[in-house]
């Protein structure tokens, strides 16, 4: 893989600076778009294959590759050497976040703003996915079960790299 990135880096000099530096420069600024507060956002399958579905996108129109050409977005994101998706990225932020809010003690307002409940009931209709919710979701067990699992930071980084790591295979 090292190898194929080497000739693609080559290739991308060949064709011209300016190609490697839009690479470089994509990466950076989606990197910081979807970094920006990611921590606490909701993210449901719609938005994460909005997210997906907006990264190819970008990736498709800066190498060119118009929508009547047949390339999958394995290809597309092989020949460019991404190894993870921005919608990867802002799970594994997610987690992160929840592991270190976690950590804190009990008296914490972080701790208690994100884990809390609040008193009463809600309106009817469908009730909107909360932000443990998402939690719950990745890592199949419950929201207590998780701040447990997250007291033990080895045991957190473990669980969070297994969830990406299967979550960025395309």
């Amino acid at each position: 893989m090292l190898s194929y990135c080497f000739v693609l880096t080559v290739r991308l000099e060949r064709e011209g600076p300016a190609v490697a530096a839009c690479v470089g420069l994509t990466i950076s600024a989606a990197s910081d778009v979807g970094r920006i507060d990611s921590e606490t956002w909701t993210l449901r399958k719609t938005g994460k294959k909005k997210v997906d579905a907006l990264e190819m996108w970008c990736w498709r129109q800066m190498l060119g590759i118009s929508s009547t050409e047949f390339r999958t977005n394995y290809s597309i994101l092989k020949d460019l050497c991404i190894r993870q998706r921005l919608s990867t990225t802002v799970q594994l932020r997610i987690l992160t976040f929840f592991g270190h809010v976690s950590h804190r003690g009990n008296d914490s307002i972080e701790r208690l703003v994100v884990q809390g409940k609040v008193e009463g009931t809600r309106p009817r209709g469908r009730s909107p996915m909360r932000w443990t919710d998402q939690i719950k979701a990745a890592t199949k067990c419950s929201v207590y079960e998780c701040t447990r699992k997250a007291t033990v930071r080895d045991e957190w980084r473990r669980i969070t790299k297994n969830l990406t790591h299967l979550d960025s295979k395309y």
